[in-house]
C-alpha cells in the first residue's frame, strides 16, 4: 500500500510552507507471486504450467515458504431478488468452483504447478501463502479456455 501525507503550515508573516512524503507500507513480509501465460486463452484439455514464487516486499525471492495454488472455474449466475409478486431485480454475479490444487514449497528459483484445463470456460489461478493466521496475500490471474464443450450461462441460482 502506498500512503501519501501532505501538510501545509502558515507562519505569523502569512508565508505558507508545504511538504509531503510518499511511503510504501507492506502489510505482510512475504507475498505469493505467479507468472501468467503469454496468452490469456488456452485450449481445453491442455496442460497449463504456472511458475510460482514467494517474494518479499522488495522483490527478493524467498525459499522454504509453503504455497497453495488453485485452479478455479468461474461460473456466472443471475439471481432474481423479488420485491412484490410483479416486480424484482436481476442480479448478476460469479461463483468460483475449485477444480484442482497444487501445494509447493518455494525455492530460490520459481517452482511450477501444472493444471489440466478440463472443459471450455473461464478460469482463475490463485496462489496463497499457507500456514499462519493473519492476512493471506494472494496473487491471481484469469484465463479463458476454448474447446468443443459448450459454456452454459446459469439463468438463476436455483437452476
Amino acid at each position: 500500500m502506498r500512503y501519501r501525507v501532505d501538510a501545509s503550515v502558515t507562519d505569523l508573516d502569512q508565508q505558507t510552507y508545504v511538504g509531503g512524503v510518499v511511503q510504501t507500507v507492506h502489510p505482510v513480509k512475504i507475498y505469493a507471486g505467479l507468472k501468467r501465460p503469454a496468452r490469456g486463452i488456452i485450449e481445453a484439455g491442455k496442460e497449463l504450467i504456472v511458475p510460482v514464487v514467494a517474494i518479499t516486499g522488495s522483490g527478493k525471492i524467498t525459499s522454504g515458504k509453503r504455497l497453495r495454488v488453485s485452479l478455479e472455474r468461474i461460473e456466472p449466475f443471475t439471481a432474481k431478488r423479488v420485491g412484490t409478486p410483479s416486480t424484482g431485480t436481476l442480479l448478476n454475479g460469479q461463483d468460483t468452483v475449485k477444480v484442482s490444487t497444487c501445494k509447493i514449497r518455494s525455492g530460490k528459483t520459481p517452482k511450477t504447478c501444472r493444471f489440466r484445463i478440463p472443459v471450455a470456460g473461464k478460469y482463475r489461478v490463485v496462489a496463497r501463502l499457507a500456514g499462519k493466521a493473519g492476512p493471506k496475500p494472494q496473487a491471481a490471474f484469469d484465463l479463458t479456455a476454448f474447446g468443443s464443450t459448450s459454456i452454459q450461462w446459469k439463468r438463476f441460482q436455483h437452476e
